[in-house]
């Protein structure tokens, strides 16, 4: 799914673990996984309903669930599901991340940037001079000074195209948010492969290069 773009593939192989070991919360996972990034969103929440049952104490896959809810645009569930999940494992970092991401959709600013700063804050060797640039630019100038200051530090770091083209999208520049697309598809990240659902490309999709590239990934 992620490197081949082989979805029919994926799909198969998928329903054969999951046949082979139905109580697998893993195969269920990754199931739930495959679907999300079709859209089929109904289906990807009941398949990671099972896998959280399957597995209930893991904090990753009631995360997991929670990711569901962000890209079927229910926000406000996986805010609250993320919630308490950083309550099971408060140093769950890629909760964090969801998390902000749920709360700058639904337009809560200062408690997404509370939420991105406490997840940089609890990385080891985190760049306090980069977190300190990150929240001047918050402090002066709002949520797209700090949408900007991150494009910046992305920029040097040429690190994750797919991530950088989410911030280009959010700020309004769709060039560079197409550019960034191009380079993350070059490169197979794997975050090209949910770009269907994505929430924070949304501004790009009533443009004749995103249905493209959606044909090209085999998403459309």
């Amino acid at each position: 799914m992620a490197y081949e773009y082989d979805f029919a593939g994926a799909e198969r192989e998928c329903l054969k673990a999951i046949e082979s070991d139905p109580n697998n919360s893993l195969a269920h996972q990754i199931y739930a996984r495959y679907l999300n990034a079709r859209g089929r969103f109904d289906e990807s929440i009941a398949e990671n309903k099972i896998a959280v049952d399957l597995d209930p104490s893991s904090a990753f896959t009631q995360r997991n669930l929670a990711v569901n809810s962000y890209y079927a645009r229910r926000y406000a569930e996986a805010v609250e599901q993320l919630k308490r999940v950083l309550i099971m494992k408060p140093d769950l970092a890629s909760a964090q991340i969801s998390l902000w991401n749920s709360l700058e959709m639904q337009d809560n600013y200062a408690e997404a940037f509370e939420s991105y700063i406490k997840a940089q804050e609890s990385r080891r060797g985190v760049n306090t001079e980069k977190l300190q640039l990150l929240k001047t630019a918050y402090q002066t100038s709002g949520w797209q000074g700090f949408l900007r200051e991150r494009i910046k530090i992305n920029e040097k770091a040429n690190a994750n195209y797919a991530e950088l083209a989410c911030l280009y999208a959010r700020t309004g520049n769709k060039d560079k948010a197409f550019e960034s697309l191009e380079k993350a598809y070059q490169r197979r990240e794997w975050a090209v492969s949910i770009i269907l659902v994505e929430p924070r490309l949304d501004s790009l999709r009533d443009d004749r290069r995103f249905d493209e590239l959606l044909r090209r990934v085999g998403l459309k």
